[in-house]
Parts: C-alpha cells; sequence; structure tokens
C-alpha cells in the first residue's frame, strides 16, 4: 500500500510487522522525499482478536495529514503526521481505493463514498457508469476522475457535484488501472489493464493524439513531471518509462524520422485549406 502527496514530496507506505495474515499491529512509514529521510513511524494497533485491516492509505496535498483505510471496519483514520496523532475518525467508508483533495475538503472512494472532511458526513454518489477501478483528483482540486472497469473515465467537478464528462475510447475495454493529471489539470492520462496510456484535454473532453504503447505490461502508476509534459508510467515489471509529449520535440523526432516534412502536392491532398509552409528545417 503506498500514497503520494500532490507536491511530490511525501511518500508513505505500509507494510506488516509479523510475516502472518494474524497481527496486533501494522507500520505505516512517511518519507520526506526530498531530503530521503524518514519523516514518522505511525503504527496502527489493533485488538486481541483483531487480523491486521489497514487496507488503503492516501496523503493530503501538503502530505502533513494521512488517511488510513480500514474498510473492515467501515472506517478512515485522520492522521497529523508531523505530531504522529490520529485526530479524527471518519464512519462509513469501506473502500481500500482512496483520493483525498489537496485541501482536505473531500476525500472519495472507488466504493462511491464521498465525505465531506469538514463536517465529516459522507454521502453516496455513483462516480461512474460500472464498477470504479481508481480514482483521483487534479493537483489544484478544481477535477475529480473516476476510472471504471470498462474503460471509460468520469470527470467530475472539484466538489464531486456535477459531471463534466465522460471520456471514452472506442476501441477501450479494459478496466482504467491508473490516473493522473498535469500540474495545471487541463490534461488527464490514463492507463488501461492492457497497458495502453491516453492522454485526454479535460476541458474539452476530447483525446490528445492517439493511444501510446505502454511499458509492455499493466501500468501500476502514472505521474507527470513539473513541466505537464513528460509522463512517467511504472509497471508491474517494467519499472520506469518516460514519455515526452513536449510539441517541438515530438516535431523534432518525427522529422528525424521521415527525414522531411510534407511535399507541397501532400500538403494540398490532407491540408488544402491552410497555406504551405515548411514543416521540417534542413
Amino acid at each position: 500500500m503506498l500514497a503520494l502527496s500532490a507536491d511530490g514530496r511525501t511518500f508513505a507506505y505500509a507494510q506488516t510487522d509479523e510475516m502472518s495474515s494474524f497481527v496486533t499491529r501494522q507500520s505505516i512509514t512517511v518519507w520526506d522525499v526530498a531530503a530521503h529521510r524518514k519523516r514518522a513511524t505511525i503504527t496502527i494497533r489493533f485488538g486481541s482478536e483483531g487480523f491486521a485491516d489497514v487496507d488503503g492509505l492516501a496523503l493530503s496535498g501538503d502530505g502533513r495529514t494521512l488517511l488510513v483505510s480500514r474498510a473492515t471496519e467501515n472506517r478512515v483514520e485522520v492522521w497529523d503526521v508531523r505530531r504522529n496523532k490520529r485526530t479524527r475518525t471518519l464512519k462509513n467508508i469501506s473502500a481500500e481505493v482512496l483520493a483525498v483533495r489537496g485541501d482536505l475538503r473531500t476525500l472519495a472512494s472507488a466504493n462511491d463514498e464521498v465525505a465531506d472532511l469538514r463536517s465529516g458526513r459522507v454521502a453516496y454518489r455513483t462516480l461512474g457508469d460500472t464498477d470504479i477501478s481508481t480514482v483521483t483528483f487534479s493537483p489544484d482540486g478544481r477535477y475529480f476522475a473516476a476510472g471504471d472497469s470498462d474503460g471509460r473515465v468520469t470527470v467530475w467537478d472539484g466538489e464531486i457535484g456535477s459531471r463534466l464528462g465522460i471520456l471514452a475510447d472506442t476501441e477501450a475495454t479494459e478496466s482504467v488501472s491508473a490516473l493522473a493529471f498535469s500540474p495545471d489539470g487541463d490534461t488527464l492520462a490514463a492507463a488501461d489493464d492492457s497497458g495502453t496510456v491516453r492522454l485526454w484535454d479535460v476541458p474539452s473532453s476530447r483525446p490528445l493524439g492517439s493511444a501510446v504503447p505502454g511499458p509492455g505490461d499493466q501500468p501500476l502508476a502514472l505521474a507527470f513531471a513539473e513541466n505537464g509534459t513528460t509522463l512517467y508510467v511504472a509497471g508491474s515489471h517494467v519499472p520506469l518509462r518516460t514519455y515526452d509529449f513536449a510539441p517541438a520535440h515530438v516535431i523534432r523526432r518525427l522529422c528525424e524520422r521521415t527525414g522531411s516534412g510534407l511535399s507541397e502536392p501532400d500538403w494540398k491532398t490532407y491540408l488544402p485549406d491552410i497555406p504551405y509552409r515548411r514543416t521540417c528545417e534542413g
């Protein structure tokens, strides 16, 4: 179980203290990524008859708050990382897959549970047309996205009050395995179990180019670099693959592969309404 804060500076992971299904505690380690040092170790304790039941993790945008899902007990614990202290418990949330808005206003789960973290109220909302496989908020909190088992992604506003669009590729049939918004929130990367990655323009709900071949296995995580045009894809067997979508870089690579741009006759055939210009120099 892993969680990364929206600013990329805090990382949390959970492991069991004993190699057994019956344990009395579970440790969650929180790391300062930039300093490469441990920030905190949070210990979740269970009753004498309890089994380990930390099922999911989520971090606030600044990494100062950790949310721990205990799905078997239908609750989420909220922890202050700096003080290593549990500050509250949210009831009636039973999902392993969580997403928290960076400003800690809203928590959403793959079980269609939406919690207002200010009041503690939990509501149920149909986040997608079929079973939800993964959820995420944009870094700025403007958007929320839910990927489903049929390869569709439903985009909501950041309050999860209004549906803004459904991103669907007619050729996509595999479950969505990972989602990531660009830093400005306007681009969404979606990966499915087949290993394919697609980029979408969020405001228009339109695809950006064709699908991108994945790393060769199921993508488990996606992340944009700060420039918003570099995408990192991590899979089950391929640790990391990098894609550069900056227009200038794409054009340069295309020109290097083709050796030249469109000729004037080809330009008239494919772009008849646009005046001819050279697209590759040299």
